[in-house]
């Protein structure tokens, strides 16, 4: 069967109307095809159909209760129609039913992380680990996960361990300079801060990396720390004022969120 789906994907390659319909006729005559019913998710997903996934993944989750692609796909599903609590139980069903797969763990530590549940997001990081699947950006996000605990003593340590193993990401050497300075090594902190803007030496990518994590909202601690490092270049730009209020809203700071609009609307160019 894989081989005529593969058919039938270079075929509607430029159609993915048909290609849909492809696989729905698929699943009328074989209901629990698990690879066709993920492929269609996967094409409503690009199409934004989330609610259409779900209401898909929970009927084939009624004849289909260990299949691990199915609770993955509902746990995409309700993570996009903002359902975060149904996505973190969805992903760790997945996790259950294909405990070997790395990419299942993954989002079960990201969605935990946004939770503000850190303990379940560190087993997830460490089942990573015992698969020998830690990618880079793991190991950063767990680095992360410690300064939004303010466990700055262990945080410092794992930032460090990245930048012994490949000194090119900035964030990374942020992630360092903020761990010390908050330890009271500003030695450390100088060092580190003055690596990561000699890497990166422009707001747009500090502003860009805090809106992707605000977005996301999670890791916000780390993004108000990234965002300020980016006014602290361009002190004058009004729109990261701007978004700063927005993270500093949602960590519930609604006082120092005030503040930062008004700094905004101080900077913003009067229209004439």
């Amino acid at each position: 069967m894989a081989d005529k789906h593969d058919d039938a994907e270079y075929k509607f390659r430029w159609d993915p109307i048909g290609l849909a319909d492809y696989y729905k006729d698929i699943l009328k005559g074989e209901p629990d095809d698990e690879l066709a019913f993920g492929r269609l998710c996967s094409i409503y997903s690009e199409c934004g159909y989330h609610k259409a996934i779900k209401e898909m993944a929970t009927e084939f989750l009624e004849r289909n209760p260990l299949s691990h692609r199915a609770w993955f796909s509902l746990g995409v599903a309700c993570s996009n129609l903002r359902e975060e609590e149904n996505s973190l139980k969805a992903f760790e069903k997945s996790a259950e039913c294909h405990p070997s797969n790395p990419h299942v763990w993954r989002a079960v530590a990201q969605r935990a992380a946004r939770a503000k549940d850190y303990s379940k997001a560190r087993e997830a990081y460490d089942k990573l680990d015992e698969l020998g699947q830690t990618t880079a950006q793991d190991a950063n996000e767990r680095a992360r996960l410690l300064f939004e605990e303010k466990r700055y003593a262990e945080g410092f340590d794992a930032f460090k361990e990245i930048t012994e193993r490949d000194g090119k990401e900035a964030s990374v050497w942020f992630g360092l300079s903020f761990c010390a300075r908050h330890l009271n090594r500003s030695a450390d902190a100088q060092v580190a801060k003055k690596k990561a803007l000699e890497l990166r030496p422009d707001y747009e990518y500090w502003s860009y990396e805090a809106s992707g994590l605000m977005a996301e909202s999670r890791n916000l601690l780390f993004a108000e720390a990234m965002m300020r490092q980016a006014i602290e270049l361009a002190p004058n730009a009004w729109h990261l004022h701007n978004t700063l209020a927005s993270i500093l809203k949602q960590q519930g700071r609604d006082v120092d969120a005030k503040a930062s609009e008004a700094m905004a609307i101080s900077l913003r160019p009067k229209q004439s």
